[in-house]
């Protein structure tokens, strides 16, 4: 899937404070490659 800059991409953004993880689901994705998961360390 190509996206350049200016094209709005469809997601839901949730955070999980216990693993201090943010998690974005992108919409209209196959469903292999829709979750990205960014992981902090440290204090959340």
């Amino acid at each position: 899937m190509e996206i350049d800059a200016e094209t709005p991409i469809p997601c839901q953004v949730s955070y999980d404070i216990e693993k201090c993880e943010l998690i974005i689901k992108l919409v209209n994705v196959s469903a292999d490659k829709q979750d990205v998961h960014f992981i902090f360390n440290g204090n959340c």
